[in-house]
């Protein structure tokens, strides 16, 4: 999942007014701790990758597995004290940055990976000064990191085969 997760990040990458991108790892909880040692700083607007945790791969044979359904969830926050039309406590531009996820990733899909399709979103309220807006999209992927048979030597196949048939 590791070059699954790279692939977003290229995609996050490519919108602008995206400033950071990881994998999740609850870091939004960090901003609204009061302890300065337990503080983590990125800026913002950020988004942040999880794949769900109740992804469970099947085995399809050969050491080759399957994630289907995957979950890949997109945890988008930004910061905004006023947004100068008057009213104090209203961000609507979450709106528009999450729809340019949304567009990004619609039908997207890269290597081992099926077509991505939004399932879910989601307001999380639990942050202060924050907006932040869950979006999930619904996909599979094939996992080969333990393809069979490991550690063999992969070797092309005889081309000199000359097969003769005849009809009567």
């Amino acid at each position: 999942m590791k070059q699954l997760l790279l692939d977003i990040k290229e995609v996050l990458d490519t919108i602008s007014d995206v400033k950071y991108s990881a994998m999740y790892n609850n870091q939004f909880e960090s901003i609204n701790q009061q302890d300065p040692n337990n503080y983590f700083a990125f800026p913002l607007p950020a988004v942040f990758v999880e794949f769900d945790n109740n992804n469970t791969p099947n085995y399809i044979g050969n050491g080759v597995q399957i994630y289907e359904p995957l979950v890949v969830r997109f945890h988008i926050g930004m910061e905004q004290l006023d947004s100068g039309t008057g009213t104090l406590d209203e961000n609507l531009e979450i709106f528009d940055l999450k729809n340019k996820i949304y567009l990004a990733f619609q039908n997207w899909h890269t290597e081992g990976s099926g077509t991505f399709n939004r399932t879910s979103e989601v307001q999380d309220y639990n942050h202060n000064n924050l907006y932040i807006w869950q979006m999930e999209f619904t996909t599979s992927y094939i996992d080969q990191f333990a393809i069979e048979p490991r550690g063999g030597i992969v070797k092309d196949p005889p081309t000199d085969l000359e097969l003769n048939t005849s009809f009567e």
